[in-house]
This record gives structure tokens, sequence and C-alpha cells, in this order.
């Protein structure tokens, strides 16, 4: 028995450091997901397009050149023409996530100082109108974790094997992909909507 563990020990431990490394690639997949960015609905016939996301719903007609929208929390459609509407984007914006590190993330002692803590990013896809008026039309949201050092050389080796695995997009290129398919849903509504770019 003790020249089998002697023999078989090591084979046991590094099963047990690749099994919990892989729930902690799975894990990190699971945190650092692009959530958002769905289209619930959509409807589409000849001359009226029709597609509702968690911010709201949204009707594009081609034959009376109208865009229509009802957002969340509203009972009533508001109607614009196409001609004013100005240009469809993407407004990035970045907090920290100091609750999802404390209570979900690897909080530690580092995440004391600001250069370390995780964030949190936002992509809101809105289309503006040529009076100022903003329709938001869908949001995305990614994690992102922030360590020191070490750790920040082992994030990145995980997130580089996740890509290989199709498990891990930056938020960025997921919005930017979502923004060209809405815009061009409008342009098969006949809205030749201008997509602005993202800085």
């Amino acid at each position: 028995m003790n020249d089998f563990s002697q023999e078989f020990g090591w084979l046991f431990l590094v099963g047990i450091f690749l099994v919990s490394y892989i729930f902690g690639l799975l894990w990190q997949a699971i945190m650092q997901n692009v959530w958002g960015g769905k289209i619930i609905k959509e409807i589409s016939n000849g001359r009226m397009f029709y597609f509702k996301t968690k911010n709201g719903e949204y009707r594009l007609e081609s034959t009376h050149k109208k865009f229509s929208f009802k957002l969340k929390n509203e009972s009533k459609w508001t109607l614009v023409d196409y001609d004013d509407i100005k240009d469809i984007h993407i407004l990035t914006s970045t907090d920290t996530a100091s609750l999802i590190e404390f209570f979900l993330g690897d909080w530690g002692l580092w995440d004391m100082f600001g250069k370390y803590r995780d964030f949190l990013h936002t992509y809101s896809i809105q289309v503006l109108l040529k009076d100022q008026r903003i329709i938001p039309i869908m949001e995305l949201k990614q994690y992102e974790q922030r360590e020191w050092l070490l750790g920040q050389l082992f994030l990145k080796l995980s997130n580089w094997i996740l890509k290989i695995f199709k498990m891990y997009r930056q938020g960025d290129e997921v919005a930017e992909e979502a923004l060209e398919k809405i815009a061009e849903k409008f342009k098969r509504a006949g809205c030749d909507i201008q997509v602005r770019p993202t800085r």
C-alpha cells in the first residue's frame, strides 16, 4: 500500500489540481461572460419589422418610413419619421464592481487599492434622434477581473485558454456585433441609419 501511494500519489495530486483548475476556468467563463444584448422576440413581414428587447419594443415601417417605440415601463408608443433619426451608436461606461467582487469574486487585500478593483463594463446601444432624444435599444454588461502582478498573468493565461474553447469574448466585440445586427435590421426596413463609430 505504501509503494502504491508513493508511485501514484503524485498522479492523484496532479489530477486534483487539473480538476480544480478546470472548475476555476468554468467559473471564470461564467463570471466574465457578456450578459444581455438579446432580442427577445422579432416579427417581420414585407413592410414591417418588430423586435423586443429588455429595454422596450420597436417597430420599423418601410411603407410609411416610421420608427415607433415603447420603452420599458411605458404604456404608449412614440412615433418618429426615419428622417428624424440621426444615428445609432454604443455608449460605453465603466463602474467598479466591488459588491460582485466581494461576494462572487476573489476579494483580497490588494482590492483596497483602486488600481486592482474589478470593473463592470456596460455597453448601451442607443438610437439618437435629431432633437437629441436618446432611445435605448439594448444593454450588454461584462465583469472584468483585475489582479495584482502574478494574478494578472494567471488571468491572461486563463482568458487565452477560454478564448481557444470559445468561452470568452471581449465585451466591446460582442457589442459591436450586436450594433451591426440592429443597424442591418433598420436598413432592411428602408431606414438608412448612420452607425456612429465607437471611440
